[in-house]
């Protein structure tokens, strides 16, 4: 991600040279209100966590336990491109400038992952599953810290706070064999779908180059964790034996955007 920033850095100071190169003005000021657009790439990780307990019930010689736990975390990423806007407000002092922003996009990031495999031991089988999820709309609230130089044309700055955003799972999968001690087959198969918007918080860095004195060109990086929600918490039956399957969801995304903003006033 950090290549794509740099990029975005480099063209922003080939863009703004001539402006700088041209003016005589006095330095540029930040402060007041302003409006902008912009778009990115975004790359998310989602993690799985997921227990399964199979108590056995139907088996006829079952063990100690009398259930089997299964524990696991599977890792899906998945990309795509984000657009849209945001508004803010700066307040410059002699040499830092603080300000508020809310900004919202929508989001094409979005992934796939399919697994299968086989069993044996206290259950002997084979087993699949499917998992699609994708990042609708995503949107932050921040603040902003930032220093200019080079008269005010180029202001670095540090940013972070809330951030939230619509997340979609569809996931389906199915399980076929038998338990020990058992001859009766047993299956279990289904699919379910999650939709919900999550809440977290975002960090992250970036630069605005003054182009003119109302329009300046941005280029930002942003890490955001949207938190962990519980997909599945549910019993199945297994034949004879039920069947207590747990599924967590925890959401991350690396974003790097480019945009432009007008400020009102100058």
């Amino acid at each position: 991600m950090s290549k794509y920033l740099l990029l975005a850095s480099a063209l922003a100071v080939a863009v703004a040279s001539p402006a700088f190169a041209a003016s005589n003005d006095e330095p540029i000021r930040w402060d007041g209100p302003y409006v902008g657009v912009n778009v990115g790439y975004g790359g998310s990780k989602i993690l799985y966590p997921a227990t399964v307990t199979i108590t056995g019930t139907g088996m006829s010689t079952p063990p100690a336990s009398n259930s089997l736990t299964l524990s696991g975390e599977a890792r899906q990423t998945s990309s795509g491109v984000l657009g849209g806007g945001e508004i803010g407000y700066n307040f410059q002092t002699s040499g830092i400038v603080f300000g508020l922003e809310a900004d919202i996009a929508a989001s094409g990031i979005k992934g796939e992952t399919s697994l299968s495999g086989a069993a044996s031991g206290v259950l002997t089988g084979t087993a699949s599953a499917g998992i699609v999820s994708s990042l609708d709309y995503f949107g932050t609230v921040r603040a902003r810290v930032g220093v200019p130089v080079a008269e005010g044309r180029f202001m670095p700055y540090v940013t972070g706070g809330f951030a939230y955003g619509k997340v979609k799972t569809v996931a389906s999968g199915d399980i076929s064999g038998s338990l020990t001690g058992s001859s009766t087959s047993l299956s279990l198969a289904g699919s379910k779908s999650f939709e919900a918007d999550r809440t977290g918080w975002t960090a992250g860095a970036g630069a605005d180059f003054a182009i003119t004195r109302n329009i300046a060109f941005r280029a930002e990086y942003l890490y955001a964790d949207l938190g962990k929600n519980t997909l599945i918490n549910e019993r199945y039956s297994l034949g004879s034996s039920p069947v207590d399957v747990n599924v967590r969801m925890k959401t991350t995304a690396n974003i790097v955007r480019v945009g432009l903003t007008y400020r009102f006033g100058h």
